[in-house]
């Protein structure tokens, strides 16, 4: 770990992932440079919030868009810093969360802003969210899942008495957030070659045809 002449942990690498997004993302560069902290630890629920607020975080992402297809927009995104939840949270913000994020995509939870803006009633958010995968299946811009996902079952197991659920919905196994790119930042000597990388295909919900 390395840090920077502000204070801040500044990584020897660098890490960039693709998302799929509702809506038209701008088609110019977008950096969001917004304090997170956790909200809920239960729910592993985080949010924008001021750098004087107790447990915030410093956090930026730069975003660049790739492609629109007239309802959803793939993007890159560079996280400069490494908070939870950074990327989804700050592509909430913008008003573009993960299309299928059930979390922070989610309009039975946020509105029909989506929580841009960071502006919620997290009291509200939190009883809603403490619902999904309980009584009520993941739900999110994309998958309205009509009532099926993973539930209790009102069952417990013969054996160690666990609490039974059913079986799990498109948006319990799956997120539009795909790491492909990890570098280094620092350079071999003498050259621009970066010491290490390593880059994998993009997954088959980015690709544009």
């Amino acid at each position: 770990m390395l840090q920077n002449n502000l204070g801040f942990v500044v990584n020897p690498f660098t890490k960039e992932y693709v998302a799929k997004v509702v809506g038209e993302f701008p088609e110019t560069e977008v950096i969001v440079e917004k304090p997170l902290k956790l909200i809920e630890p239960r729910l592993a629920l985080n949010a924008v919030c001021q750098m004087d607020e107790k447990g915030a975080k410093h956090a930026k992402t730069v975003f660049n868009r790739i492609s629109y297809d007239g309802k959803t927009s793939i993007v890159k995104c560079k996280p400069l810093t490494g908070r939870s939840h950074q990327i989804r949270v700050h592509l909430q913000y913008l008003g573009h969360p993960i299309a299928n994020d059930p979390i922070y995509s989610n309009d039975e939870v946020w509105g029909n802003n989506l929580g841009k803006g960071g502006q919620a009633d997290f009291d509200i958010v939190i009883t809603k969210l403490d619902e999904i995968g309980k009584r009520k299946p993941a739900k999110s811009w994309f998958h309205s899942n009509g009532g099926y996902g993973e539930v209790l079952r009102q069952e417990k197991c013969s054996i160690c008495e666990s609490d039974l659920y059913t079986d799990p919905g498109p948006n319990d196994l799956d997120l539009w957030l795909h790491a492909y790119l990890y570098e280094s930042t620092e350079t071999e000597e003498g050259t621009e070659k970066k010491k290490w990388c390593y880059k994998t295909e993009y997954p088959e919900w980015a690709l544009r045809r």
